[in-house]
């Protein structure tokens, strides 16, 4: 059972969704029992062996998988949920009455997640996440989502063979401040031919101009092939703290570039707002995760996000996207 919601008459459109607040559910342990098990290539200790891979070899193999081009994709499937790693497995089950909190908007209904709408939003595409350890994580939580459902109602739609990831930390494959694992945006696009790519990237981006660039680089890129759609993600959150956030964050001098995301994403929504780019981009703002500094990994990692745990709004907010952008992509 989730928080209880206003009695809207509207679902949130675009970053509509951004008013509201992190509340309490009533029946945390229903929400732990029923989110998807969270499936660790960091150790075996955090793995579930009945829906996770656990041997070595297996293990190994995913993480090639999402870091270089070979002959294996890196997807979910029902019986073997999709690998994450930065110890996002490793949050306590004490951390669950925090983790569970639900985002709740105060002026609009924010959609209940449902795999078999999704797998319709995709139409029979393709879709590919593009980017950092953050991204990866996203992916994950979106991958396992589907294919957790596929699991257990063998009778729904399926799509989870159609959702892929890739690493990049700069989509752009130069080193711009931090690491610069994986390949190239585009050589992911040339290897999985997808339809739809989700992407971002930010905390391996140093300075302002550099991600702006990125994104100029990345809008010119996919203009020149007319088949691509593609929906920027906004900056992850960062920074630790005991409970949620009550205002957003600000400040700069920050490791990881945390100061200049909340700039970031203001600059990434006017940029994707323009009428002139609706027809090819979409954003997924992912603003209500920076009230989350409490659902970090631990105190020594303030970037990487407890799985499960509030990246489970990401889901539902892309479902939402899908929506809206079908009603334009042609």
């Amino acid at each position: 059972m989730g928080a209880a919601q206003p009695n809207m008459t509207h679902f949130c459109q675009s970053s509509e969704v951004n008013k509201g607040s992190w509340l309490h559910r009533k029946d945390y342990a229903r929400w732990h029992y029923n989110s998807p098990p969270c499936c660790s290539w960091d150790s075996a200790e955090y793995t579930d062996p009945n829906y996770c891979e656990t041997s070595t070899e297996g293990v190994q193999a995913a993480v090639r998988a999402a870091f270089e081009m070979g002959p294996l994709i890196f997807r979910a499937t029902p019986r073997k949920l999709a690998l994450v790693g930065s110890n996002a497995c490793s949050c306590s089950a004490s951390r669950d009455p925090l983790l569970s909190m639900e985002w709740v908007p105060s002026e609009c209904a924010l959609r209940d997640w449902d795999a078999a709408a999704f797998c319709r939003s995709l139409r029979g595409r393709r879709i590919l996440f593009v980017g950092d350890s953050i991204m990866h994580e996203i992916a994950s939580v979106v991958m396992n989502s589907v294919a957790w459902d596929e699991a257990r109602n063998r009778s729904t739609r399926r799509c989870s063979r159609q959702i892929i990831f890739g690493m990049s930390d700069t989509l752009v494959a130069r080193k711009m401040g931090a690491q610069n694992r994986g390949e190239h945006w585009l050589t992911w696009v040339g290897a999985v031919q997808p339809d739809i790519v989700v992407l971002s990237a930010s905390a391996h981006i140093y300075g302002y101009g550099n991600y702006t660039a990125v994104i100029d680089e990345v809008v010119r890129e996919a203009n020149l092939r007319s088949h691509l759609k593609l929906i920027w993600v906004t900056s992850p959150p960062g920074g630790c703290g005991a409970r949620p956030l009550v205002q957003l964050p600000g400040g700069s001098g920050l490791p990881f570039q945390w100061g200049e995301f909340i700039a970031r994403d203001t600059y990434s929504r006017a940029y994707f707002s323009r009428r002139s780019l609706a027809s090819k981009f979409k954003l997924l703002d992912l603003e209500p995760l920076h009230y989350r500094v409490d659902a970090h990994v631990s105190s020594e990692d303030c970037l990487h996000l407890c799985i499960p745990g509030p990246l489970e709004i990401v889901p539902r907010l892309l479902l939402q996207v899908m929506i809206e952008a079908n009603q334009e992509w042609t």
